[in-house]
C-alpha cells in the first residue's frame, strides 16, 4: 500500500460506518519513524495525518482523542510506528 492509499481506505470506511449510524469510528494510522532523518520527510508525515483527518471529518465525524504514537517491536519493519484515532459521529 502506497503512503496516501491507506488514507483513502480510511476514508471510506468512515464513510461506510457512518451509513451504518455507527457512534465511534477508530483507525490506526501506519505512521513511519522518520524521526531522525529530515525535516521533509517528517513534513510527510504531518501532511498524510492531517489529510487523514480532514477527509474522515468530512464524512461526518469529529476527531475525539489521538493515542501517543506507539513502536511496534518485532514487526517487519524496525521502523514501524503507529496511532491509534478516535472519531465521534459529528452528530451525536
Amino acid at each position: 500500500m502506497g503512503p496516501s492509499d491507506w488514507v483513502g481506505v480510511a476514508e471510506e470506511g468512515a464513510r461506510q460506518q457512518r451509513r451504518k449510524r455507527r457512534a465511534v469510528y477508530s483507525v490506526i494510522a501506519p505512521v513511519r519513524a522518520y524521526y531522525s532523518n529530515t525535516d521533509q520527510e517528517s513534513g510527510a508525515i504531518l501532511g498524510e495525518l492531517s489529510e487523514l483527518i480532514c477527509r474522515v471529518e468530512q464524512c461526518g465525524w469529529t476527531l475525539g482523542q489521538v493515542s501517543p504514537i506507539s513502536h511496534s517491536y518485532g514487526s517487519s519493519s524496525p521502523n514501524h510506528v503507529s496511532a491509534l484515532l478516535i472519531f465521534r459521529a459529528a452528530d451525536e
